[in-house]
C-alpha cells in the first residue's frame, strides 16, 4: 500500500483527509473531516478497488476513523490509493478525473459526476464508459482508450436531428 495523503469526499464534496503511514511492519490509516458528523461508514479506492476501513468516530466537533492493518491485512486494499468515502459510494463519491495525460492530451474530457466522460472530437460528441462500469452508449464504439490510467470504452454519440 502506497503511503501519503489523500482527500476524503462525503456526499461528492471534499471534506477531510485521510493519511496513511507506516510504522515498522504495519500501516496506519487516519481520517479525519472536520465539521461532519452522522454514521459514515469509510472506504478506501483507488485502482478500481475499494477497502473498507470501518465507522468514523465522533471527535473534536468533526469524525475521525484510526486503523492499524497488518501487511496481509493491507493486501485487501487498493495498493495505490486515490481517495476515501462512503462504503458502496465509489461512482457518486468518485472525484473529477486528472486531465488526461499521454496520447489523450489533445482531447478534453469533462466527467459528468457519476464516472462517465463526455468530450468533442473532429466534430463528434464522445462517451467514455470505464470498462468496470460493463454499460454502453447509443452510438459507434471506437477502439478502446486508456484515459487517467483507467480503461475506458468510448463511443461516437449518434446525433438527434432538429424538432
Amino acid at each position: 500500500m502506497t503511503t501519503g495523503e489523500y482527500p476524503v469526499y462525503l456526499r461528492g464534496e471534499r471534506a477531510g483527509t485521510v493519511r496513511i503511514s507506516k510504522e515498522g511492519i504495519r500501516y496506519i490509516v487516519d481520517a479525519f473531516c472536520p465539521h461532519t458528523d452522522g454514521l459514515v461508514r469509510l472506504s478506501l479506492y483507488g485502482g478500481g478497488r475499494e477497502g473498507y476501513l470501518g465507522v468514523m468516530q465522533p471527535e473534536n466537533g468533526g469524525l475521525r476513523l484510526r486503523r492499524s492493518l497488518s501487511r496481509s491485512d493491507a493486501a485487501a486494499f487498493p495498493q495505490a490509493p486515490a481517495y476515501a468515502a462512503e462504503r458502496g459510494g465509489a461512482r457518486a463519491e468518485r472525484p473529477a478525473p486528472k486531465p488526461p495525460r499521454g496520447r489523450e492530451r489533445d482531447t478534453l474530457w469533462h466527467p459528468d459526476g457519476l464516472g462517465l466522460l463526455f468530450a468533442e472530437e473532429n466534430g463528434e460528441t464522445l462517451c467514455a464508459v470505464p470498462r468496470r462500469f460493463g454499460m454502453a452508449c447509443r452510438g459507434t464504439e471506437l477502439p478502446p482508450r486508456v484515459i487517467e490510467g483507467e480503461e475506458y470504452r468510448v463511443f461516437a454519440l449518434e446525433r438527434q436531428r432538429g424538432v
